[in-house]
Order: structure tokens, then sequence, then C-alpha cells
């Protein structure tokens, strides 16, 4: 056996080594700058029907989020600007993919929390009725930059965190015919 061979493995699994805790500890340099800019918008108008016919006793009820859940989506930019030279380059797919979910990670909160006050409501149906709910679909967007390192530069890209979640805006009843 060559009396090199134990540097020589050493020396070609070290990037492999180096990539593998770079992806576990997540994007080098990741950080998001504090206050986000936050607006709302209406997105549509959703209409759910729910039938409680067959019960001439009890209401039904159905948890808002199981008609209408909370949805989170990141978007990162494409390009990011070099905060040394200015230069603007593509982001790598990976790298791109990586971000957005430290990003993720980083609105779980506002994530839990919109879904928790979605939760609280129900839409219920009283006995041998029909209910037609009008639900309002809303963005929350909180847009800001992100930092990371690559290439050995520090850059920066914009992203936005959307939140797509139902409000409940009119409820119509009938009764069951038949």
């Amino acid at each position: 056996m060559n009396k090199y061979f134990p540097h020589l493995s050493l020396l070609i699994s070290l990037p492999f080594l180096l990539f593998f805790l770079a992806g576990c500890s997540g994007v080098p340099g990741f950080k998001i700058p504090p206050n986000p800019s936050v607006n709302e918008t209406d997105l549509y108008t959703e209409t759910v029907y729910i039938r409680n016919c067959a019960d001439f006793e009890n209401a039904k009820r159905t948890p808002m989020t199981e008609k209408a859940p909370v949805v989170a989506q990141v978007v990162v930019s494409d390009q990011a600007t070099s905060e040394e030279t200015g230069e603007v380059t593509e982001i790598p797919k990976d790298l791109k993919e990586q971000l957005q979910k430290q990003i993720e990670k980083e609105h779980t909160n506002l994530f839990k929390e919109k879904q928790a006050e979605v939760e609280k409501t129900d839409l219920v149906v009283p006995a041998y009725s029909i209910r037609i709910f009008q639900i309002l679909w809303k963005q929350e967007c909180n847009c800001s930059t992100v930092v990371f390192e690559m290439n050995k530069q520090t850059y920066t890209a914009d992203y936005s965190y959307k939140l797509g979640y139902p409000t409940l805006t009119q409820t119509m009843q009938m009764a069951c015919t038949g």
C-alpha cells in the first residue's frame, strides 16, 4: 500500500466533509435584518357549503382550518448583490433553496400565530340545515432582505414571506329540503 494513501484519502474526503458540515449548519453568514415591511391585501372570496341534513338535533362544527388552511410561501430573488463590490450575480438553485428553508424557519412563529388565530373560528351549521360561508382570503407579505455569504463575499437578496389565510366574512343559512 502506498505510504501517501492516508493523506490522499484525507485530501479527497475533506471537500465532502466541509460541504456536509456547511450544509448541516445552514447558509454561512445567514441573517435577516429586523422589522421587515409588512403589507396585507385581499386576494379573493371563496364560497364553502356545509350540510347538516342528517342530524335533527345537533349542530355540526368544522374548524375553519379544515376547510381553509393557512398557507406560507417564501420567494427569494434570483439575484444577489455583493455588499463589497456592488456586483449583481445569480443565486445558485441549491443555495436559493437553502435560503428559502432558513427564511421559512425564521418565520415559524408568525405562521403559528396566524394558524392559532384562524383555528379559533369554527364553521357551525345548526341541526337540519345548510350554511353557506363566504371566506375572504387575505395575504400578509413580510418583505425584507436576507444577508448571506457566497464565494467568500457577503451578499444581500430581496425576499418575501407570504401568508395566505382565510377570514369569515358572511354566512347564509337554508333549511334542508326533502
